[in-house]
């Protein structure tokens, strides 16, 4: 399906944040207050502002699969002023608009990529069938799992 969108579409983008450049930026925003859905307000960003620039129609709405589950809606604020973009909206279940079920399949069909890359098909079974085993096995290596840093005026 990610090649059939590929062909199909006017404008794609992804942007592939590795577990350990992950690990890196969870660190670095936990420090500052923040967490994932700040790290994933930045992905959106980036990677709309990408396809936008790609775009030869200039009339579009951006919708975006809600992730930002405040009140407030931050999160989608922040992309909004940052892509400086007035038509931004998101809902739950915004799969059921073809462009964001598409942007779904390419972000998964990247992410296996990346998994057939970094794994042998060995590792891949193995971590399937017990995940736990498979992390204790490689030491839970940043390079291979996302890690969790918490504040510590958190209390466990």
């Amino acid at each position: 399906l990610a090649r059939e969108i590929n062909r199909n579409c006017q404008a794609s983008s992804t942007l592939s944040i590795s577990p350990m450049k992950f690990n890196i930026l969870l660190k670095k925003y936990s420090s500052k207050g923040l967490g994932l859905n700040d790290i994933l307000a930045l992905a959106h960003s980036v990677v709309i502002r990408r396809v936008i620039s790609k775009l030869r129609e200039k009339s579009y709405s951006i919708v975006i699969d809600e992730f930002d589950s405040s009140k407030s809606k931050e999160k989608i604020k922040w992309i909004t002023n940052k892509l400086r973009e007035p038509n931004v909206r998101s809902f739950t279940k915004a799969e059921s608009v073809p462009a964001v079920a598409s942007a779904s399949i390419l972000a998964r069909h990247k992410y296996l990529k990346w998994v057939a890359k970094n794994l042998s098909k060995e590792e891949v079974e193995e971590l399937r069938k017990d995940p736990l085993s498979y992390a204790n096995k490689v030491n839970y290596s940043p390079s291979l799992f996302k890690l969790a840093y918490f504040h510590s005026s958190l209390r466990h």
